[in-house]
């Protein structure tokens, strides 16, 4: 029920609070590094440990507060189980970071494939057992246990506390985690506003018809980007690598977040029934509004991680404060108005912050043609629109959900790739980026039809 959603859901407002505390950037402080010593690694982990673990003692301490607060009991007990993660995450092996700085990715999946499905067959499990919000928690809690065995499993390397060189990563990170606090709350203040206007349940609802609505962005976008945004550190220095670099990101984005926020937007009834069940079908506008979020976040992350390996985080931070403060400015006048009018206003507002950080990128470190890409942009967002619009009408109820959506979708799926070639024949062949792109993309075609062949 969105009952039981609500209570993990204030839960893990708090956690989140706290655990962005934490967020030190010493990933990003590895992966842009020029060189990398044992010692850098070792740092890092420290400095991980040290602020994590002061964290996990600080949520002990907050807990019945929130509890106070919310005047619901049960959320002290889940506050405690869910603050282990922290501890959890604090441990985890810091080689990790290596191989994500080497674009060594193929570890990197394994292990969170496996702590996905460590993490589903505990919820699932305890849900059928017991039937409540504990199934959400203990899930969480598994994913970071297998999260900090597995790293340990997938790369054999023994950190070291050490703290040498620990002041220039200071001189990063300091920056990295007022970024990470302001960030976090420009992203989940609607959430905790949501928290305070409405009910548990309205609550419950808001906070996972996001997180499925976001999903193809954290779980699709954002792996296909990684390997590409890893290498912006490497091309800093040399400008046209970098542009083409990033054109050949933003092509990516147009490809796939595009058409995926799109579809979730037009077919947000079915996909709200067919996930949640009856009980939530009353969510499902929220749910297609909230799907918007996809491209927008996709767009923040690459103009973010331009600015950081341009080695301007300082300008990052400095965003965070102006759109944290038109955010909670804007919503919280909002407390009187419907809930799909408050999600409504949350996309716009993060869309138009989202445009400035991107035109504010690409004028201050690029040289690419800011309004050629947005109207890109503009263009294939529109036709992905059309393109789920006309699968809308083929959309046969009498079939039942499931097939209905599937059959939907196969046709929009059929149409979009029609686009894309057209597009490509027609324009991005004759682009550097375009013609990258379509190699990489051969490449992945004719591995996939050996593998298959052998």
């Amino acid at each position: 029920m969105p009952e039981d959603f609500g209570i993990v859901a204030i839960a893990m407002i708090v956690i989140a609070f706290f655990t962005v505390l934490g967020l030190t950037g010493s990933t990003q402080y590895i992966v842009q590094k020029d060189t990398v010593s044992e010692s850098d690694v070792n740092t890092a982990w420290t400095i991980d440990v040290v602020v994590k673990s002061t964290i996990f003692f600080v949520l002990l301490a907050v807990a019945p507060l929130v509890s106070d607060y919310y005047d619901d009991e049960r959320l002290t007990d889940v506050i405690y189980a869910l603050s282990v993660m922290s501890l959890l995450s604090g441990f985890t092996n810091p080689a990790l970071m290596l191989k994500q700085r080497e674009q060594s990715y193929k570890v990197i999946l394994i292990l969170d494939v496996v702590k996905k499905l460590f993490a589903i067959a505990t919820v699932i499990t305890i849900a059928y057992l017991y039937r409540n919000y504990w199934a959400m928690v203990c899930g969480h809690i598994m994913s970071n246990l297998i999260g900090l065995i597995g790293s340990y499993v997938v790369v054999k390397y023994k950190p070291k506390f050490c703290l040498e060189g620990v002041k220039q990563q200071w001189l990063f990170t300091r920056w990295m985690m007022a970024k990470g606090f302001l960030g976090y709350f420009r992203a989940q203040v609607d959430t905790i506003l949501v928290s305070n206007f409405f009910g548990t349940s309205q609550v419950g609802a808001y906070h996972v018809t996001k997180y499925i609505a976001t999903m193809p962005g954290s779980q699709i976008v954002e792996p296909a980007t990684t390997p590409l945004l890893a290498s912006f550190s490497r091309t800093k220095n040399k400008p046209d690598d970098f542009d083409h670099q990033i054109k050949l990101t933003f092509l990516v984005l147009q490809l796939i977040a595009l058409p995926m926020s799109a579809f979730l937007f037009t077919f947000s009834l079915p996909f709200v029934s067919i996930l949640l069940g009856q009980n939530w079908v009353a969510y499902h506008h929220i749910f297609g509004i909230l799907a918007l979020l996809t491209v927008s976040l996709s767009i923040g992350s690459v103009t973010s991680q331009i600015i950081v390996a341009k080695g301007r985080v300082k300008s990052l931070f400095y965003y965070d404060i102006v759109s944290f403060i038109a955010m909670v400015t804007i919503l919280f006048s909002l407390k009187s108005v419907e809930i799909s009018t408050f999600a409504m206003s949350r996309v716009a507002i993060d869309w138009v912050m989202i445009l400035l950080l991107f035109v504010f990128s690409l004028s201050k470190f690029t040289r690419i043609n800011i309004t050629k890409t947005l109207v890109a942009f503009l263009i294939s967002g529109s036709v992905a629109y059309g393109l789920t619009v006309i699968a809308e009408l083929i959309f046969l109820a009498e079939l039942g959900q499931l097939l209905a959506l599937a059959i939907s979708g196969l046709f929009f799926t059929i149409m979009w790739i029609l686009y894309c070639w057209l597009a490509y024949k027609l324009y991005f062949s004759k682009l550097h980026e375009g013609a990258h792109l379509y190699y990489l993309i051969s490449k992945i075609v004719m591995s996939v039809k050996s593998k298959l062949i052998s």
